[in-house]
C-alpha cells in the first residue's frame, strides 16, 4: 500500500516536471523571438513598434499551438517588448492546475552614430588611403567606405580615430593590429544626400547687357566698387588698389580676373561664374564672401593663394566636373559656414549630383579650413595635403575617394543632413 501511494506521488511529480519543462522550452523560444524582434525594430526606420511587431509575427513559429499576445513600446533611447501565453498542463491537472502562464520581456537601448565621412567609390581598390602623417579625429562619428576591393583601404597611419569605420571590402595597410571599431565586409551606407543637393545652372541669374567702361569704377582710386550686373571684361585693377568691393546683388561673371588688391569684399547675393576663373594672388590678404550662392560653371575656378577667407552663410556650388573651389597654399585660411535656412540650408561646398566620376584625377586642398555644413563632392578624389587641416564642429563629407596626408577633425555631422546608423543593444 505504501509503495503504491509513493509510486503515485512520484509519477505526479515527474509529470509536473514534464509540464514545467514544456513551459521553460516555450518561454525560451518566445524570448529568443522577442529579443530578435526588438533588435530589428530598434534599427529600422519609421515606426519601430510596428516593425518589431511584424518581425515577431514572422520569426516566431507557434508549433506549440498556443495563442501569444505581444506588445511593443518605444521610449526615448529604448524599445521594449512583452509577450505572454498559456500552455495547457497535462499532469498538473491532477492537482487542479489547468494552465501554466508563460511571459517574457525584452528591452533594447538605441544609440545613433552619425556618419561624418562617406567614400562612395565601389569600383576601384583603396577608396580610402591614409599615409603615416594622416590624421582623422572624430570619436563621435562614423566613417563608411563603399569600396569592395581587396584591399579596399590602405591605412599606414595610427592616428585614425572614429567611433566606427565600416568598409565594404577588406582592410589593408601597415597600421596593424586593426582597431576594434574598424569593420571589414561591412554593409556601408549608400549616399543619403544625393536628393538633398539641387540641380542648378548659370540661369539662376539672368544675364543683362555687358557692363561698359562708363559702368566701371575709377581705376585711379584705392577703392574700386562694382555694381551688380553682367561682366564680360574688366578694367585695370592695378597694384595701388587697396580694396575691391562688390555691392550686394546678383552678378554674372563671363571673364576671369586676377586680383592683387589688399582686400576683396563680396556683398550678399548670387554670383554666377561662367567660364570665369578668379585667382587671388599673394598680395591679397583678406577676402570676405557675403552670404548667398556662388555658382561655378563651365570650368570656372576660384583659387586662393595665402589668403584669409571668411564666408558665412555661403553655398559654393560646382555645376560641372571642371569647376573648382581651391585653397592651394598651406598658409591659406578658410572659414566657411553653410546657410542655416532657405533652399541651400546646410550646403557648404557641393557639386551637382550625377557628375561623371574620375578614376585618377585628384582634387587637392591645402591650408587651414574650418567648414560647417555639407561638403559634397561624390565624383571627386580628394587629397588633403600634409599642411592641410580640415576642421568642422558640424561637418559631413561625401567623396568618391579620400587620400590623406593632413588632418581631418570633426565633432559631429552637419545640422540636418541626418546621415547615420542606429545601433541597438539588449538591456535585459
Amino acid at each position: 500500500m505504501i509503495f503504491a501511494l509513493l509510486g503515485a506521488v512520484v509519477v505526479c511529480c515527474a509529470g509536473a516536471g514534464v509540464d514545467f519543462a514544456r513551459g521553460v522550452s516555450l518561454r525560451d523560444k518566445i524570448q529568443s523571438a522577442l529579443d530578435s524582434a526588438v533588435l530589428a525594430g530598434a534599427v529600422s526606420e519609421g515606426d519601430k513598434e510596428a516593425a518589431a511587431a511584424q518581425f515577431f509575427k514572422g520569426v516566431f513559429s507557434s508549433s506549440e499551438n498556443v495563442e501569444i499576445t505581444s506588445g511593443f513600446q518605444e521610449q526615448p533611447g529604448e524599445l521594449t517588448g512583452t509577450a505572454k501565453t498559456e500552455i495547457r498542463s497535462s499532469f498538473l491537472q491532477i492537482f487542479g492546475v489547468q494552465t501554466l502562464p508563460v511571459s517574457v520581456r525584452s528591452a533594447v537601448g538605441i544609440s545613433t552614430s552619425e556618419a561624418c565621412i562617406l567614400v562612395t567609390d565601389e569600383r576601384d581598390q583603396q577608396g580610402f588611403k591614409a599615409n603615416g602623417s594622416g590624421i582623422i579625429s572624430m570619436p563621435n562619428c562614423e566613417m563608411h567606405v563603399r569600396a569592395t576591393g581587396n584591399p579596399a583601404t590602405w591605412v599606414d597611419s595610427r592616428n585614425i580615430t572614429t567611433k566606427h569605420m565600416c568598409v565594404a571590402g577588406k582592410l589593408g595597410g601597415n597600421a596593424r593590429p586593426w582597431r576594434a571599431e574598424w569593420e571589414e565586409h561591412c554593409d556601408a551606407m549608400a549616399d543619403p544626400f544625393k536628393n538633398a543637393v539641387p540641380v542648378l545652372s548659370p540661369g539662376v541669374v539672368s544675364e543683362s547687357r555687358c557692363m561698359q567702361k562708363s559702368d566701371f569704377p575709377d581705376e585711379r582710386r584705392e577703392e574700386m566698387v562694382f555694381k551688380p550686373g553682367t561682366y564680360c571684361w574688366w578694367p585695370n585693377i592695378n597694384g595701388h588698389v587697396r580694396l575691391v568691393r562688390f555691392l550686394p546683388g546678383n552678378y554674372v561673371f563671363k571673364a576671369g580676373l586676377s586680383l592683387n588688391s589688399a582686400a576683396v569684399e563680396f556683398g550678399s547675393g548670387t554670383y554666377v561664374f561662367n567660364k570665369a576663373g578668379f585667382n587671388f594672388n599673394g598680395s591679397v590678404y583678406n577676402v570676405t564672401m557675403g552670404s548667398g550662392l556662388y555658382l561655378l560653371s563651365n570650368g570656372s575656378r576660384i583659387t586662393f593663394n595665402n589668403q584669409k577667407v571668411v564666408a558665412h552663410e555661403v553655398t559654393i556650388y560646382l555645376a560641372d566636373k571642371d569647376s573648382a573651389f581651391l585653397t592651394v597654399q598651406g598658409s591659406s585660411k578658410l572659414d566657411l559656414t553653410a546657410p542655416v535656412s532657405g533652399p541651400y540650408k546646410d550646403l557648404a561646398l557641393v557639386e551637382a549630383p550625377g557628375l561623371r566620376r574620375e578614376a585618377w584625377s585628384s582634387y587637392n586642398l591645402d591650408g587651414m579650413m574650418n567648414v560647417e555644413g555639407l561638403l559634397y563632392l561624390p565624383s571627386r578624389n580628394l587629397h588633403l595635403n600634409g599642411s592641410g587641416v580640415l576642421v568642422g564642429r558640424k561637418l559631413s563629407i561625401v567623396l568618391n575617394k579620400l587620400s590623406l596626408d593632413g588632418k581631418i577633425q570633426i565633432e559631429q555631422g552637419a545640422r540636418s543632413t541626418g546621415a547615420g546608423s542606429a545601433h541597438a543593444y539588449l538591456l535585459r
